[in-house]
């Protein structure tokens, strides 16, 4: 079924203008459409793209004609909206029904056989279809764009009454000027969107953008950024002269008529905001028409932080450039890439000697002390020397002149030139590291025989025995030497010599010494062997006997004026670094051990060694308790003092006695005083044994002496120490005690070894000599026990001597030793001095020291040794009576 067809054109506008002759309501109909006409045509022209104009014309037609559905199919033609199709729907769940009808007027829409129908047309629906969409006809009008078939507009209507033929024809008629609208549209829009686009960039743009008035020099447009820039609203920016922005306005309107005249120009200037603040910016400025009139445009950027910044920044780069070159440390710039030196300061040029042209041409590795690489692009590898505390790392360099030096090397990458470089501050520690060596060397070194001291000695030690233990194979041995009778060097010869001997000694370990082993000096006259790789005490013994041999040969300190040949020993104590068991100890109890088992040697004489045993440990722990029972039995006042008498052998009676000291041990009992008075002398102690033993005695004596009836005749002998004798103050010790006591000097005597007077002659006369002058006699002990005793009787101040008991003992059975004791007596007869026999335990010795002219003797003969009780009581059984030649007593006449 077709409908009649409704031309377009005047046949159109005529209906539209005179309502075909009808007035009242007509005339109302005519003006509604026109005002359709007049609709379709403004949301056309308005909407920004096709689409949107004509799903507009189709929404406003649908609205005005109440239809129940509108349809846009796009022709193919229609480019990108080619095959389209659009629906505008008053009840949306009729799409499906409406769209089976749309398809198939669409299948004869696409039909080629079928000529284009460029006008609209009433077309009924069919029962079939009527009953599926509940439409009852479709108003379909095609939109012509340039002779073609755009689009085709359907309307269906629920009205199955054709509409009037006027309404139809203004629709057909919008629909024509839709088409011409559509055909316009495109250029329209690209205008529209171009005037768009200028305005988004014009509007977001980061520079500040002025359109000016050339002739009047006013703002005729402003973005937002020059709003900021100037601190203003728009408003305040258009229409401004431009001269109130203008610091110097004849610099700016110079510049700007250049920029009409030809191509955009870029200068700099100072402008003002608008609270007169000032700000400097870069001012681009060209030739533009705006609005269909000539115009200048300007782009403004404002620098002033940018300059603030390059100020900072080039007072800075000056800052550094005069840090750089006044650093008393040598700097340098080099290359991340190549490595080769960008700049180097003044302090560079002087330490390395290479001139700012050489250092252009080198790379730092041409620093290095080490060869440098055969591959010019390999940096070489420094001898690295440490690491510093500060993260820096010590490298070896050398000068231009050979000259090897050590440099801390601190480091920090930087932007160079726009490049990737190294900033380099080397700091020259070469008399650092000499320092640090010295002071390391000081540190575990011998300063006199440069050999390891004891602190490095017990580090290697305890380094091979973690090796030892960490293998489990192997052993070592610790050798402590002890020089023999060095303190005569010293004394004899002076210290000099004595350090010139140490040293000779230290040489003469190191030459015989074996790779791996140590050889230290621990102080004083001692020296230690650190003896790898044995494994028993047989390979332990022939070391020392090697070191035996070695110091067997004479040392020549002729350079000291002292003999041309001296002849040294050592004492060594042996202790094999691993035990029977197959454990370890501790370094320091091995050193001990060692020590231990050398005073073992030096007990057996000189020249000896001895291997550390359990029993040494046992006897050295016993000797250390012992001293410390001894220091708190002089605390308690636990010695006690004994008296054995003296004699004189014509008369028999006793004329003094001698003080002896005695140590009742708590729980040992009476320990004998060869056993402790040594002990003493070694730890010290003796002075306070003396002091004590002496002031206790001198109490005594002048108890006896209240006793016996020849007061002023009983003396009183004490032993002195050599230790005390060589105290500065022991006479004024002595004068106190004597003070205190109220016993007369006259009364005391005092008994010194000879070894003193051999050892130390010079301190002991002073001494003697002021004992002397308080009136103290003197008396030589032990004489003859001495090698060289006799050159020193004339020069000492001694008034008595002792024939020692060994002397006295064998008297009658060696003949030789009675040809001694004659001789001492006769001797002290010659010399004026009085001749004490000691240990006469027999009457026939009695007998024969009286035929030799001996007159005073002491012995068990006549008593053992008694405390002072006894000695009070002895004295007044004796009183008026006197001992015989025999022992026995007998009344005196």
């Amino acid at each position: 079924m077709r409908g009649r067809h409704w031309p377009h054109g005047a046949a159109v506008k005529a209906a539209v203008a005179d309502g075909s002759g009808s007035s009242g309501p007509a005339l109302d109909e005519r003006e509604r459409r026109l005002q359709l006409v007049a609709g379709l045509i403004s949301v056309a022209d308005e909407a920004p793209t096709v689409e949107e104009a004509l799903r507009a014309a189709l929404s406003l037609l649908c609205d005005h004609t109440g239809w129940q559905a509108g349809r846009l199919q796009f022709a193919d033609e229609a480019g990108d909206l080619g095959g389209r199709t659009f629906w505008h729907l008053t009840r949306p769940e009729s799409l499906a029904s409406l769209r089976a009808v749309a398809e198939e007027r669409r299948a004869s829409l696409n039909d080629r056989s079928r000529p284009l129908q460029p006008h609209a047309e009433w077309v009924a629906i069919g029962e079939e279809q009527l009953q599926q969409s509940g439409a009852h006809a479709v108003f379909s009008v095609p939109v012509v764009v340039r002779g073609r078939l755009f689009v085709l507009l359907e309307f269906f209507s629920q009205d199955a009454q054709r509409p009037p033929d006027a309404l139809l024809d203004v629709i057909a008629y919008g629909c024509t000027e839709l088409g011409r609208i559509l055909q316009r549209k495109p250029a329209e829009d690209a205008l529209r969107r171009s005037e768009r686009e200028y305005r988004a960039l014009f509007e977001n743009a980061h520079d500040g953008i002025l359109i000016t008035d050339p002739e009047d020099e006013t703002v005729i447009d402003a973005n937002q950024s020059a709003c900021a820039i100037y601190g203003c609203l728009r408003s305040d920016l258009i229409g401004l002269p431009l001269h109130t922005l203008w610091k110097d306005p004849s610099h700016d309107r110079t510049r700007l008529k250049e920029a009409l005249r030809g191509p955009s120009s870029r200068f700099e200037s100072s402008h003002f905001r608008k609270d007169e603040q000032l700000i400097v910016v870069e001012v681009s400025a060209g030739p533009v028409e705006y609005q269909g009139r000539r115009a200048l445009w300007m782009s403004v950027r404002d620098i002033t932080e940018k300059l603030r910044t390059l100020e900072q920044l080039r007072v800075s780069e000056e800052r550094y450039r005069h840090l750089f070159e006044s650093s008393p440390q040598p700097m340098w710039v080099a290359s991340g890439e190549t490595n080769r030196f960008l700049e180097v300061n003044e302090a560079a040029v002087r330490r390395y000697g290479y001139t700012r042209e050489q250092f252009a041409q080198m790379t730092t590795g041409e620093l290095a002390a080490t060869p440098l690489p055969e591959s010019p692009d390999q940096e070489p590898q420094l001898e690295e020397t440490t690491v510093a505390p500060t993260g820096a790392t010590i490298w070896r360099h050398r000068t231009s002149a050979g000259e090897s030096l050590h440099v801390e090397v601190t480091s920090h990458g930087i932007d160079f030139a726009g490049a990737k470089a190294m900033l380099v501050v080397a700091n020259d520690v070469t008399e650092r590291l000499r320092a640090e060596e010295s002071l390391w060397h000081a540190a575990f070194f011998d300063a006199l025989t440069g050999l390891p001291n004891r602190a490095l000695f017990m580090e290697r030690l305890s380094q091979t025995q973690t090796r030892m233990l960490a293998t489990h194979d192997g052993g070592f041995a610790v050798l402590f030497l002890d020089i023999d009778r060095f303190k005569v060097i010293n004394d004899s010869l002076g210290h000099r010599a004595g350090d010139v001997l140490l040293v000779q000694i230290a040489q003469r370990l190191e030459k015989i010494r074996r790779a791996g082993d140590t050889v230290a000096r621990l102080g004083g006259d001692e020296f230690a062997v650190l003896v790898e790789e044995v494994h028993d005490h047989a390979e332990a013994v022939l070391v020392a006997e090697r070191i035996h041999n070695e110091l067997a040969v004479p040392f020549d300190l002729s350079e000291e004026q002292g003999p041309p040949e001296v002849f040294s020993s050592a004492s060594i104590g042996i202790a094999l670094g691993r035990k029977a068991d197959g454990s370890h100890q501790p370094a320091e109890e091995l050193l001990r051990d060692a020590d231990t088992a050398m005073y073992r040697a030096k007990g057996h004489g000189a020249g000896q060694h001895a291997l550390f045993d359990v029993a040494m440990h046992d006897h050295a722990v016993a000797v250390l308790q012992m001293e410390s029972d001894l220091r708190r039995a002089i605390d308690r006042e636990e010695l006690r003092v004994f008296f054995q008498p003296i004699v004189a052998l014509p008369e028999g009676r006793i004329v003094g006695f001698e003080a002896l000291c005695r140590w009742p041990h708590r729980t040992r009992g009476w320990i004998p005083p060869g056993d402790f008075i040594p002990l003493a002398e070694e730890t010290g102690l003796i002075g306070r044994v003396d002091r004590w033993v002496l002031e206790e005695a001198c109490k005594r004596m002048c108890e006896f002496q209240q006793i016996n009836p020849r007061k002023g005749d009983l003396t009183l002998s004490v032993n002195l120490s050599g230790r005390e004798l060589l105290q500065h103050d022991l006479a004024d010790q002595v004068a106190a005690i004597l003070k205190r006591t109220g016993l007369s000097p006259k009364s005391l005597r005092l008994e010194i070894t000879e070894s003193v007077l051999v050892e130390n002659e010079a301190q002991a006369r002073r001494c003697l000599s002021s004992l002397k002058e308080l009136g103290v006699a003197l008396c030589l002990d032990d004489f003859g026990t001495g090698y060289s005793s006799l050159s020193y009787l004339h020069r000492m101040p001694v008034d008595a001597i002792k024939v020692d008991v060994s002397f006295v003992r064998t008297m009658g059975s060696d003949e030789k030793n009675r040809r001694i004791v004659e001789s001492v007596v006769l001797l002290g007869k010659k010399l004026g001095l009085e001749v004490v026999a000691e240990g006469v335990e027999t009457p026939s010795q009695a007998a024969q020291l009286l035929l030799l002219g001996c007159t005073l003797a002491q012995g068990y003969l006549y008593g053992a040794p008694f405390d002072a009780e006894t000695a009070k009581h002895h004295l007044r059984q004796r009183e008026g009576r006197a001992f015989t030649v025999d022992g026995s007593s007998a009344t005196n006449p």
